[in-house]
């Protein structure tokens, strides 16, 4: 198990129902243990509402995955999942539970941020904000389905690429043949009108890609755009954006992919089909 330090953060109080304005009455997490249930995933031993850990600086991904689906859990909201298990320690105690993982790209509101992690555990008395704790992530050895290059890696590919940094891309998650990116809104990269700019959603898909061929390959390679079609859709506005990229086929050479790009509020602003190529040294 592979321990990180972190502290206690608050969070918005939907998932617990807590907060005022919460518009999914008795929290999100109690309205979706049902169909969590229905998919064999047992929330009852947990308290129905998540625990907010900020690792900073680290990013991790996750390990010993109990669920990664879709699930329509009110009325025609669906959103993407991933469960995997993990551990608390504080205080000399130690404490099993999930890590809850709502997928940004099918996420309608309340993002957190990329070093935070939404934990579902049995209710421990005595915490509150700031309370140091580590949070224990199982290792797992690599599986097909999981990562060669981890969002660390990943991110730290983005923060040396100069010419990206005006974008402010972040990975939000990664595994084999796909890879989220958040774009913070920022008004440099709106056009006239207030939108978001068609350069900086073109950009967000092609650099998702070339990380998701990185998932499969690693970061030593080097791959190029041959081909990109864009379908922009609507605008965005005022908002982050998440762009999620999957490889569709991976070859020696060649890669081909579509990506989506959304806004904060699960819009889907373009869809692109991107091709890369392997540069030979």
């Amino acid at each position: 198990m592979k321990w990180f330090p972190g502290q206690i953060v608050a969070g918005y109080g939907v998932a617990s129902g807590r907060a005022r304005d919460c518009p999914f009455p008795g929290g999100s997490i109690r309205l979706q243990q049902p169909f969590f249930a229905a998919a064999g995933i047992d929330l009852s031993r947990y308290h129905l509402a998540t625990l907010n850990v900020d690792l900073a600086p680290h990013l991790t991904r996750p390990t010993a995955v109990v669920f990664d689906g879709r699930l329509r859990w009110h009325g025609d909201l669906e959103e993407h999942f991933v469960l995997s298990k993990v551990e608390l320690a504080v205080d000399g105690q130690r404490y099993a539970g999930l890590w809850y993982y709502p997928d940004p790209a099918t996420k309608v509101d309340h993002f957190q941020g990329p070093s935070v992690v939404e934990l579902l555990l049995p209710w421990i008395d005595g915490l509150s904000t700031g309370t140091p704790v580590e949070v224990g992530f199982f290792e797992e050895a690599r599986m097909k389905s999981e990562s060669v290059a981890t969002m660390d890696e990943l991110n730290r590919v983005l923060a040396d690429t100069a010419f990206l940094k005006p974008y402010g891309f972040i990975v939000q998650s990664c595994r084999a043949d796909e890879c989220t990116l958040m774009v913070p809104f920022n008004p440099a990269l709106e056009r006239p009108g207030g939108i978001i700019s068609g350069m900086t959603i073109m950009g967000a898909a092609d650099v998702a890609m070339w990380l998701a061929i990185m998932t499969r390959r690693g970061t030593a390679e080097k791959w190029v755009t041959t081909d990109m079609k864009t379908a922009f859709l609507r605008s965005g506005r005022e908002s982050d954006m998440f762009c999620t990229a999957r490889i569709l086929k991976l070859g020696k050479k060649t890669a081909y992919g579509t990506a989506e790009c959304h806004d904060a509020w699960g819009e889907l602003l373009a869809h692109h089909v991107v091709s890369y190529a392997k540069v030979s040294t």
